[in-house]
């Protein structure tokens, strides 16, 4: 479906997208929404290449928490609890 082949193009899978709109024309040939998509991703592929764009870099470790939890400068253990005081 176009869904399908949206979802791959959003990935970077520009080939894979090309292949299931070129199925839909060939069963549809009237769609014209397939049409413009198909072109669309052929521009990418001429453009960016065929294959999907590397992954980003692993993002840096978050700072661990104390079991605790977060405490105040007194050392008293902060409330997560949100309210009117």
């Amino acid at each position: 479906t176009v869904a399908v082949a949206e979802i791959y193009t959003r990935q970077g899978l520009y080939e894979e997208a090309q292949k299931i709109y070129q199925r839909i024309i060939h069963a549809e040939p009237d769609n014209f929404e397939a049409k413009k998509k198909l072109a669309d991703v052929e521009n990418l592929i001429k453009t960016k290449g065929g294959k999907a764009p590397a992954p980003p870099a692993p993002a840096a470790p978050a700072a661990e928490k104390s079991p605790e939890g977060e405490k105040d400068s007194g050392g008293k253990k902060k409330s997560n609890r949100v309210g009117y005081v």
